[in-house]
């Protein structure tokens, strides 16, 4: 399975968010697996467009729609709206083990972890789960967001613990609020 992570800012732009559910549609229609957190702006953005997808093929073909599969992780049931049994059961809320194992590799990555508060913790930790998978083991393919950056041209904000965690893993990381990489993906989307 080819999974992509598709996260940013809740203050991605109007146009950048639509950008994103192209993307995210056209990925879907070619076999990507989305990884996502359900956050308001470029989260909510890239499920829209993954789920627009899977609903126009339904209509056509219910078995290969239930094949256009997403990984969208909320930090506790009701994060924006998302429950276990959201977006026909493509939502999860890591627990046990493996959330605890997720804190602990986001620990040595955040620059201010210990002033973290409960709730902070996990939804830095779903990150891990966005970028490695439901096992911490099976990292995404690449990464695409949009999201403010800082001098060195690093995402910042909550999307600067997915990006780096992928830069870690080698992940070729996308950032659609960097002219280039924009220019990368419009490429793609009108070919």
């Amino acid at each position: 399975m080819k999974a992509y992570t598709g996260v940013g800012s809740r203050e991605t732009p109007e146009d950048m968010q639509e950008l994103i559910r192209q993307l995210a549609y056209r990925l879907a229609n070619t076999g990507w697996c989305l990884r996502s957190g359900a956050a308001d702006g470029a989260d909510k953005a890239f499920e829209a467009g993954w789920w627009k997808a899977r609903m126009d093929h339904v209509k056509v073909d219910p078995v290969q729609s239930n094949a256009m599969s997403a990984e969208i992780y909320i930090a506790w049931s009701g994060f924006n709206g998302h429950t276990a049994t959201s977006h026909a059961g493509n939502v999860y809320i890591p627990s046990g083990d493996i959330a605890r194992e997720a804190e602990e590799i986001v620990s040595k990555i955040h620059p201010n972890w210990g002033a973290c508060t409960q709730g902070a913790r996990k939804l830095h930790a779903r990150n891990v789960f966005q970028v490695l998978g439901q096992d911490l083991k099976t990292p995404s393919s690449m990464l695409v967001c949009w999201a403010k950056t800082n001098k060195e041209g690093q995402a910042q904000g909550g999307t600067a613990t997915a990006w780096n965690l992928a830069q870690q893993y080698n992940i070729p990381c996308f950032n659609l609020n960097k002219p280039v990489d924009l220019a990368r993906i419009q490429r793609f989307l009108e070919e």
